[in-house]
């Protein structure tokens, strides 16, 4: 939500977000680069106090907002050093340090930590230029907020790379200690949410692996082909190997056709975000897959990730409109600043979504 000041991009020019009523009409992305006119649905305002995140940007412009806001994002893929937090289903949650993003080392990304060590999400919690910073950082916060730094799938090769330690001890060590509750502390100061990773593993396609839910703004382009500046439809698409999740979609009558390789696959489109994310959650809460949401904002099919806000990190870039185009922008810093007084978010016909002081965002109504 955001400050009732903030300034909202309209068809005939900026109006105080805390002015806007029902009926109106703003702008909004409606993919591949276009930007339309979508009528506001909802108009949801509440007092607040507290911190929120002040965003600077490489023009010099900013924007404030609390800290659970989904925005569309586009993280670095310059090398650098992170120190991340990771989480693994029935084991919890560590600390580490990965050189991540680099674009040339696959052994690099976080995709890869993820799937070593068989892990769900992961989060990035500061870029640095050395490794040395990176591992100052993770032993600091190992200490501060009682995470493990050991990691979740103990090494079993004779190599240098053997781990000191049996996995029977790393089992004990995540029973013993209550990351759940120390991750909730960290995440509260670092502006993370558990619904809003950077990084979640690739699903699995094969035996009763996981699965994930790609639910996409503006995903399918046949919406375009016979009108190239109309709102781009909704997307979900599933592929999975877990044949309890395949006849689970079935019972809730969704046809469920065979993919590559022994999978199957799911797919629908819809012009409306609010009934797509609905659909989704309901197949969430039967199969327990985990839905990643993206967008396809501009024309070259590049995906944003939607992330809260408070969970940004410096050098990462978000989406700019510029007169009647969108461009990349970098942020350059971060902040939190005080707050009290109405926020404000808005509900937006079919969309979901808006631009904010010039910058994309999506609604907090599904999310």
């Amino acid at each position: 939500m955001f400050p009732e000041v903030t300034a909202i991009s309209t068809p005939v020019g900026f109006k105080q977000l805390g002015a806007l009523q029902i009926g109106e009409k703003i702008q909004a992305p409606f993919g591949a680069g276009i930007i339309g006119e979508a009528e506001i649905t909802a108009v949801v305002k509440k007092p607040f106090q507290g911190k929120v995140v002040k965003l600077l940007l490489k023009n010099g412009s900013e924007l404030i907002a609390t800290p659970d806001q989904p925005i569309f994002v586009e993280i670095a893929t310059l090398r650098r050093w992170h120190t991340y937090v990771m989480f693994r289903e029935q084991m919890g949650y560590r600390l580490g340090v990965t050189e991540t993003n680099s674009g040339t080392r696959k052994s690099g990304t976080s995709h890869h930590r993820l799937s070593g060590e068989a892990a769900d999400k992961m989060w990035l919690l500061a870029g640095l230029d050395t490794r040395s910073e990176a591992q100052f950082l993770e032993q600091k916060y190992s200490i501060i907020y009682g995470l493990p730094t050991w990691v979740f799938k103990a090494r079993v090769d004779t190599g240098r790379n053997k781990s000191a330690y049996t996995q029977q001890l790393v089992n004990q060590l995540f029973e013993d200690i209550d990351t759940p509750k120390s991750f909730s502390k960290m995440a509260a100061e670092f502006g993370l949410m558990e619904s809003y990773p950077h990084f979640m593993a690739h699903a699995t396609t094969a035996g009763t692996g996981r699965s994930k839910i790609n639910l996409q703004f503006f995903g399918d382009t046949r919406a375009q082909k016979t009108n190239p500046v109309s709102q781009r439809l909704h997307k979900i698409n599933i592929n999975t190997g877990n044949e309890n999740i395949v006849k689970s979609l079935r019972a809730m009558d969704f046809s469920v056709r065979s993919g590559r390789a022994s999978t199957f696959r799911y797919e629908t489109s819809q012009k409306n975000y609010h009934n797509i994310f609905k659909e989704a959650c309901q197949i969430r809460a039967v199969t327990g897959s985990i839905i990643d949401q993206r967008s396809k904002l501009f024309p070259d099919g590049c995906l944003q990730k939607l992330l809260n806000i408070g969970g940004i990190l410096p050098g990462w870039n978000i989406i700019l409109k510029e007169g009647n185009a969108l461009q990349r922008i970098e942020v350059v810093d971060k902040m939190w600043v005080d707050l009290e007084g109405e926020v404000v978010n808005l509900g937006v016909k079919n969309v979901e979504c808006f631009f904010t002081n010039n910058i994309a965002v999506s609604s907090t109504l599904d999310s």
